[in-house]
């Protein structure tokens, strides 16, 4: 265990408006080394490197959506060398959201992993498996194959096979077979959250063997379920496979008749990419102490090794799975493919059924709506739906005065949408139960629409926040402090903004209008909360301009310069106001000095006109306003002398 933090230990660099931070690590007499990372949270714009010294092998872009959480580790490729290169990136103002820190270094020391400057770029166990073994790429015919085989490591370093397996529904998600004793390890599971899958590790020729770095990881699996008799496992990936990485999902076949020829894929000794054949009929073998449980085969061209556990076995016809490889007797080493011996794979259909319960079989993960399917084939990820974690509502985040189209994305046959609006009445919804749906706009306002989806077995709720037309702001806007010459106001709320701490789509900008003589603008803004140098008494105004077009507005708040307080009554009010001067003590009537005249302005809310004026020369502790004539509505009174301004908010009725 290691204690490196790269951003307390790295070296610092400013390049334009982004920091770069890099930090060597460095295994004296090491063959290869990789890193663990037991914290990794990126900011939306940050990107983590990881490379050899040569700049040859690079893991990376790692971006936010590969954050972890607590108790689970990132693993990194291995890199063959003594050195490699930690390197982060990010906009300046994002630094301080980032954390990284590595709390394990595995490296290896082996007289057989060889490389010199002249080949550097190799893999975990580049060279080490025996010569008895075939690269992928010379038997013809399993390309779509190949693009389905990981070499699974786990965070102590072991190296076992694994492969992607298609489940009955068509989905992309993304579960993993590989063997029982990959995962149960000395008596007790190991933390596949910890592992690493790499696919696509083949040489791209037959002779010489080359390598490669255009390979994918995925960090982290859940395990779903396991079986010590038929030496099974399946896992998921945490991460989703998107439909363009051009990666296979393996089909499969529960017969129970052996294959008249068999194929192996795999990863011996951590090798790049093997392939296997048996020429005849596979027999019965099994695993451990338990009959019937494996099919057994013995080569005619390749072999199979440590690291090549969890592989799967193919069905030379169909080449459809039908089991994953447990254990080997056959001989290794040249002369190759001595006819004693065997090698044994857990048999899929066994694995099937398995212990009878959700945690010990396939078939509840493979087949969740029940089919009963007897073989699935393998398919591209171009050509398989959304697993339903990966749904989400698409559609525009306003809808002004037309409808807007809605979807959850690509369902998978069988699969049934509910679609829900609130609050309700601003918008119709005109297909409720379809697998899209168009929204139409009846009112302003802000909608939650949430989509209730059945797909493969599961169930998910999702949902999305769309502006409809111009909606109000919501919320207050509160004088908070007021200390010497700074006032802040916060707490703003509502539909749109750009600020930081806020998601309100439908508002292209928020604007700060002083009111009055004095044109005062903000001089500090941060997430929503406004910052004014004042000299004397200023009024603003809060207003939100829609995408939609037009602005709407808040309340209008006065600062307190003056010393004093103002109080009208009655209010709401019919045709008179009576406004008391009022010094800073409640209820208490201040007698104040005005050589300036006081003036009484009645702006409307909504639109901030004035409405009507009254001018006073008179010290006087009440003011008595006619407001005849003025319309019912929402009015702001603003009481002005000098630069001092108060204000309250008027009902009329």
């Amino acid at each position: 265990m290691v204690d490196i933090s790269p951003f307390e230990s790295g070296l610092w660099e400013n390049i334009g408006d982004s920091v770069v931070n890099r930090l060597k690590i460095t295994a004296r007499n090491a063959n290869s080394i990789s890193v663990y990372f037991d914290k990794l949270k990126l900011s939306k714009n940050a990107e983590l490197f990881i490379y050899n010294v040569e700049g040859t092998v690079i893991t990376g872009p790692i971006r936010e959506y590969e954050n972890i959480g607590d108790n689970v580790l990132w693993g990194s490729n291995v890199f063959i060398g003594t050195s490699i290169i930690i390197e982060f990136k990010c906009p300046a103002s994002e630094k301080n959201e980032n954390q990284i820190h590595i709390n394990k270094i595995l490296y290896g020391i082996n007289p057989k992993l060889k490389f010199s400057n002249k080949d550097s770029i190799t893999g975990p166990g580049f060279g080490l498996s025996t010569s008895c073994n075939i690269n992928a790429v010379c038997i013809a015919g399993w390309d779509a194959e190949r693009r389905a085989i990981a070499q699974m490591v786990d965070e102590g370093g072991g190296w076992c096979s694994a492969s992607l397996i298609m489940n009955t529904c068509g989905t992309r998600r993304p579960f993993i077979l590989t063997a029982n004793h990959c995962v149960f390890q000395n008596g007790s599971l190991i933390n596949t959250n910890n592992s690493t899958f790499e696919f696509l590790w083949f040489s791209p020729t037959c002779s010489p063997t080359t390598n490669t770095t255009a390979t994918l990881l995925f960090n982290g699996a859940t395990l779903r379920s396991r079986w010590e008799q038929s030496d099974f496992a399946l896992l998921e990936l945490n991460q989703t496979i998107s439909t363009t990485v051009n990666l296979n999902f393996l089909g499969w076949s529960r017969s129970t008749t052996p294959p008249n020829a068999s194929v192996g894929i795999h990863h011996p000794m951590g090798d790049i990419m093997k392939i296997s054949i048996e020429n005849n009929l596979a027999s019965i073998g099994q695993v451990r102490t338990f009959p019937n449980t494996a099919w057994r085969v013995v080569w005619d061209q390749g072999t199979v090794e440590g690291g090549s556990s969890g592989s799967p076995l193919f069905d030379n016809v169909n080449h459809r799975v039908v089991g994953q490889l447990f254990s080997n007797t056959q001989p290794t080493s040249p002369p190759c493919n001595q006819l004693t011996g065997g090698t044994n794979y857990g048999r899929f259909d066994i694995s099937w059924t398995g212990g009878g319960t959700n945690d010990t079989r396939l078939s509840n993960w493979l087949d969740p709506t029940g089919s009963d399917a007897l073989t699935t084939n393998t398919t591209n990820t171009s050509n398989l739906a959304d697993p339903i974690s990966s749904l989400s509502i698409s559609g525009d985040d306003i809808i002004c005065s037309t409808s807007n189209l809605y979807s959850v994305g690509s369902l998978s046959s069988g699969s049934s949408v509910q679609w829900q609006a609130s609050p309700a009445g601003i918008v119709t919804i005109n297909t409720p139960n379809s697998l899209q749906t168009t929204l139409t706009k009846n009112s302003d306002g802000v909608v939650t629409l949430t989509a209730t989806i059945s797909a493969c077995g599961q169930q998910a709720v999702v949902s999305k926040s769309i502006s409809i037309g111009t909606p109000p702001l919501t919320g207050t806007i509160n004088p908070a402090s007021s200390t010497q010459q700074l006032m802040m106001f916060n707490n703003i709320t509502g539909p749109a903004t750009t600020y930081v701490s806020y998601t309100w789509p439908t508002v292209s900008n928020i604007t700060i209008t002083p009111l009055g003589s004095n044109p005062y603008t903000p001089v500090y803004s941060y997430q929503g909360v406004f910052y004014f140098n004042l000299t004397g008494g200023l009024a603003i105004r809060i207003a939100s301009t829609s995408t939609c077009g037009g602005a709407v507005y808040t309340d209008r708040y006065f600062t307190r310069s003056g010393g004093y307080r103002i109080a009208a009554s009655p209010n709401p009010a019919n045709d008179n106001i009576t406004v008391s001067i009022l010094d800073e003590m409640p209820n208490t009537i201040k007698s104040i000095n005005l050589p300036e005249p006081i003036t009484m302005t009645l702006y409307n809310i909504n639109n901030t006109l004035p409405m009507k004026k009254w001018t006073f020369k008179t010290t006087q502790k009440n003011y008595n306003l006619n407001i005849q004539g003025i319309k019912t509505g929402q009015y702001i009174l603003v009481v002005q002398k000098g630069m001092d301004m108060q204000s309250q908010q008027i009902t009329i009725q």
